[in-house]
């Protein structure tokens, strides 16, 4: 990134801010744009600075700010790469996923180069064991910090940061883990069966063991002309795995265990996204 067009989003920023905001902040390197971004925190997002902004230590292996509030805390860890820096998962998963740490059941790492914002989620309850991007956003202009807010405001954190766990439940990596979920999967199967039985063309339909071996064969990529394995079409498998019952079986399932409001259409539209992204 030069240093004109680092220039120009100062004054970008203090358009969204402050028009009064010290112009003399150079964004060539982390610490720098780290205090920019600590101005977002707390005047686009309304995060306090005393005691809701928590800079950690500095060196390696610390993140840049942890975030605290309300009743409900939830772990929100804010990871700031130089202006301009490419993003990549990996800078946020050592602080979102530590195995052993007491921690809260879900997690939200926003990792920044403050011209770019990503949004990550991982809960140890629901899931991979993967953070999960739920938000990519190219800052384009001072909107675009607005449309953040309802995400990372302060107001979604102190209650949980509610809509993050939606959008968690929701994204396709949480729905095809949840799919194959050893617990919830004989329900599945029960309901892809009742589905299938009820298809005339079926010539026979699977058991359960069977199911789930068809199951993850499409996970790998797998797809077959005719009747394939276990006599069934790849149509009839997908169509009774994409059904409105199984859609509303996980989404229960992950707003049991997670909270939120993960929709059974959100669920079912990301499930028929998962069988359309196989190879």
């Amino acid at each position: 990134m030069n240093k004109s067009t680092a220039n120009n989003f100062v004054y970008f920023i203090r358009e969204s801010i402050d028009p009064n905001i010290d112009t003399g902040i150079d964004l060539g390197d982390e610490a720098k744009t780290s205090v920019f971004v600590f101005m977002c925190l707390d005047f686009i997002f309304g995060w306090n600075p005393f005691g809701e902004i928590v800079p950690q230590k500095s060196g390696r292996g610390f993140i840049d700010y942890s975030l605290r509030a309300g009743k409900h805390y939830v772990d929100c860890f804010v990871e700031v790469k130089k202006f301009g820096a490419s993003l990549k998962p990996k800078q946020i998963r050592k602080y979102l996923v530590t195995p052993g740490r007491k921690a809260s059941d879900f997690r939200v790492g926003v990792l920044t180069s403050l011209d770019r914002w990503q949004i990550y989620t991982y809960s140890p309850k629901v899931g991979p064991r993967q953070p999960v991007l739920v938000m990519d956003l190219a800052i384009k202009k001072p909107a675009h910090f607005s449309s953040l807010f309802k995400y990372i405001g302060r107001a979604a954190g102190s209650g949980g940061f509610k809509l993050l766990r939606s959008l968690h439940g929701e994204a396709v990596p949480v729905v095809v883990h949840e799919l194959r979920n050893d617990t919830l999967f004989p329900k599945i199967a029960r309901t892809m069966r009742e589905k299938l039985t009820r298809n005339a063309n079926v010539q026979k339909v699977p058991q359960n063991a069977s199911l789930r071996q068809l199951i993850e064969q499409v996970h790998k990529g797998k797809q077959w002309k005719g009747r394939g394995p276990e006599g069934l079409t790849y149509r009839e498998l997908t169509s009774s795995l994409t059904s409105r019952e199984v859609a509303e079986l996980v989404a229960q399932n992950i707003r049991d265990r997670l909270g939120g409001k993960a929709s059974t259409k959100g669920v079912r539209k990301n499930i028929r996204a998962w069988l359309n992204s196989t190879p």
